[in-house]
Formats: C-alpha cells, structure tokens, sequence
C-alpha cells in the first residue's frame, strides 16, 4: 500500500511538471459583448442539432495563433491569422478557448446567455512564461511552488499569483504568495532556523521604558539595537530603532516576515513595510550595509490595526549577518505612545 502510494504521489508529480511544460503560456479575456452592426449571422447561417441558428463568436487575438473552442463547433473562418469565426450553439453557457502551449481559458458567455443568429465580439491579449529565479538560504531548502517541486532555482512560470513553500531540515517552514509580473522576476529568501536565540532580557519588569536617558537597549553580536520610539496612529503602528554596529562594517538584515509584535490581548501583528536608513522595502527582508560606530535609524511600520493598542507585550525582532547567521532580540512591554 505504501509503494502505492508513493506511485501515485510520482504520477502526480510527473503530470504537474508535464502539464507545466505542455503549457508555456496563457490568455486573457479583455473583451466579449454582442455585435449589433456585425451581420455574419444574418449573412450566412448555420443550425445546430437542433435546427436553431448558430451564435457566431468573432475573435480577435493580439498575435498569430492556432486557435480553436472546447466546445462544439459548426464551422470555422479563419479569417486571418489572429481573427476567427466560430459557429456554436445558442445553448452553451461558456466558451473556451484554447491553443498548442497555452493554458485553456474558459469565459462565461455576455449576460443573458447567447441569442440565436446573433454575433459576438471577443477580444483576446496573451502572455508568454517568464524566467523565474528563487533563491533560498540554505541552499538545500525545498522549493514547492503551486504544488510543484523545483529541482533547481530557476524555471518558468506564467504571469499571475502563485503559492511559494519553502522547506528544510532545521528551518522554520516559509510561505508566501507572489504575483510574477510579465517581466524575469528574482526572489530571495533567508530562512529562519529553529533554533535561535534565546529571548535576550528575561526580566520583563526591569526592562527600561523608551522615554528620557534609559532607552530600551540590547547589546548583542557586537549591535547595539535601541527602541528609541514606539507610536500608533491611524491604524497604523511604528517601530523605530537606533542601529549601530561596533565592529567592522559588516551588513545586516531584518528579516520582516519573521518579525512579530504582540499586544496586550495576545494579538499577533507583523510589519507590512521596512525602512532601513534609506531604504524602504515590504519584500521578506530588508539589508543594509552598517559603518562602525555610525547609530541607523531603522523603523517597522505596521499598517491595518483597527483597534488601538496601550502596549506591546513582546516585540521578537528577527536578524541575520553572515557571521552570526540567525538571531533573535526580543523586548517586553514596551508603551505605545498615541
């Protein structure tokens, strides 16, 4: 039963890898609405199985194809190389369209269902797959997208929203949704190890406020990390730190999808955007190159809060360097200034 298993879990794999190679590219609908001045129909008609007049479907497509319906044709026009007759019954629901490497598109038809004799308009764009790279710290990390296992790094996909799930022995699990624009897109992921840090200050109620001359301050790895400002309005919560390293300059990365902040009734927030002196990013982390001795503003903006909050129970900021590798400085109640 096991070996069964395991065929059928191959089988699948092989059929998703096929399918993605038979499929390179993909249409989308711009336009389907009823021709009052087209009078094809009128001009030459066909019936269908059951004598009633075909609908005719006049597609226009943004380049050259060998298109073709799912559905039941009654007769074909190529009127050029990207203009099409088709002749269907009046009684389909939807139409779909489909070509050699493209991915069917099933429309539904114009509201109110197709009229007998009557010709419709369909306007048609297309997009061709994109060179997509994933790149993931370790390097042995498995990469799942939509389902699918990548052997190597880099691949092809379609414009659109796509499911990343990233795994590896001793790493905490990531997943993200991406959109692949019509462009070559590159993503990088640092993973979390398991592991980490332990939370650095554990007496919470001797942990300074960040106000006057005793600002929340952790010395670790050779940073001194500060809250030095902690402030909600409109719905929206911000972080800001004073980074400085006192070593060599070195590069240092905050990891947002890692980082979490928790209020006073237990809710978990993480930050939508990164600001890193100069820098603003809300992709799955954000690095900056740090001179020695030099402090960094660093802020963490939380946007979307509906209610407000008096107090971040623990703030877990997640952080990487090639040297230390991950790590983890967490703070514990600190006021939230209105």
């Amino acid at each position: 039963m096991k070996k069964f298993g395991i065929l059928v879990l191959c089988v699948l794999a092989f059929s998703l890898i096929f399918s993605i190679s038979l499929f390179a590219m993909r249409f989308e609908l711009e336009e389907f609405r009823k021709l009052p001045a087209d009078f094809k129909a009128e001009m030459e008609p066909i019936t269908d199985m059951d004598m009633n007049y075909c609908s005719v479907i006049k597609v226009e497509v943004d380049k050259p194809i060998n298109l073709s319906l799912m559905q039941k044709v009654y007769k074909k026009e190529n009127i050029d190389e990207d203009e099409f007759y088709f002749y269907v019954s009046s009684r389909e629901d939807n139409i779909t369209f489909q070509s050699p490497h493209y991915v069917p598109l099933t429309v539904e038809v114009p509201k109110g269902g197709l009229k007998i004799g009557t010709t419709y308009y369909v306007r048609l764009v297309t997009y061709e797959d994109v060179d997509v790279t994933i790149n993931v710290e370790p390097k042995d990390a498995r990469i799942i997208v939509n389902g699918l296992t990548w052997v190597q790094s880099k691949g092809n996909l379609i414009p659109g929203e796509y499911v990343i799930f990233l795994m590896a022995d001793g790493y905490e699990e990531v997943l993200d949704t991406v959109f692949i624009s019509p462009t070559n897109t590159v993503f990088n992921y640092i993973m979390v190890e398991e592991n980490i840090m332990p939370v650095l200050q554990e007496e919470t109620q001797e942990v300074p406020v960040p106000n006057g001359d005793e600002p929340f301050m952790i010395e670790f790895n050779d940073y001194r990390i500060q809250v030095i400002g902690c402030e909600y309005s409109q719905q929206t919560l911000t972080i800001t730190l004073s980074v400085t390293n006192m070593v060599a300059e070195r590069e240092l990365t905050i990891k947002r999808a890692e980082t979490k902040a928790y209020d006073s009734e237990g809710n978990e927030h993480q930050p939508t955007t990164l600001e890193f002196a100069n820098k603003s990013y809300g992709g799955w982390a954000l690095t900056h190159n740090l001179v020695q001795n030099v402090p960094t503003k660093a802020k963490l903006i939380f946007k979307d809060i509906k209610s407000p909050i008096s107090v971040i129970t623990l703030f877990n900021l997640i952080l990487f360097d090639k040297e230390n590798k991950d790590f983890k400085i967490s703070y514990k109640n600190i006021p939230v200034t209105q």
